[in-house]
């Protein structure tokens, strides 16, 4: 998001099913470096999903691009290929003006 000079114009929440957070971010880093400046929700007992089956696994499964208004304007991974990095642009340039 810093590469594209969107600093502050968005927020990251990841839900995790897991025990501990640090167990989970050393596993990350094994992969590499991340910045873990997101806000980050452990889901120790796995109750998220128990507590929100109406939302569409779908949803669950995939990015989810909100904007301001709480409508979803993109589902997919932004990165996963040239055309949906470029959908992912055009969407957030659209939300800074």
């Amino acid at each position: 998001m810093d590469s594209i000079d969107i600093r502050d114009n968005y927020t990251v929440l990841f839900v995790i099913a897991g025990s501990q957070y640090s167990g989970f971010m050393s596993k990350v880093l094994d992969h590499g470096y991340v910045d873990d400046r997101f806000y980050i929700v452990m889901d120790t007992e796995f109750q998220f999903l128990a507590a929100n089956k109406d939302i569409p696994r779908w949803i669950i499964d995939a990015s989810v691009l909100i904007d301001s208004e709480n409508k979803i304007k993109m589902v997919g991974a932004p990165w996963i290929n040239e055309d949906m990095t470029k959908l992912f642009y055009e969407i957030v340039s659209k939300g800074k003006s």
